[in-house]
């Protein structure tokens, strides 16, 4: 589920857009 809540915000930020979790961890 957190994945999908980065998803939601990665986009806007273009950060992180296939990897958020691997960011975090």
């Amino acid at each position: 589920m957190l994945v999908a809540k980065l998803y939601s915000g990665s986009k806007s930020s273009g950060d992180f857009e296939i990897r958020p979790v691997k960011d975090e961890e």
